[in-house]
């Protein structure tokens, strides 16, 4: 990828990111990921593996 760029957001128990990803042929490519816990606030220390490895599936599927 020639470039990403990345906005996130968290409130309560609402994490989301959006990805805005280059290739090295000019096409880009968006990929938005939201999850909740209407149970518990999310740490805003919060990263999450699972949401990340989503995002990195969901662009190498656009990159084929």
């Amino acid at each position: 990828w020639q470039s990403v760029w990345f906005k996130g957001g968290l409130d309560g128990g609402v994490l989301a990111g959006a990805y805005l990803a280059t290739n090295r042929s000019g096409r880009t490519y968006v990929v938005i990921v939201l999850t909740e816990n209407p149970s518990a606030p999310i740490p805003k220390t919060t990263t999450s593996p699972i949401l990340i490895s989503a995002v990195k599936g969901a662009l190498a599927l656009a990159a084929r």
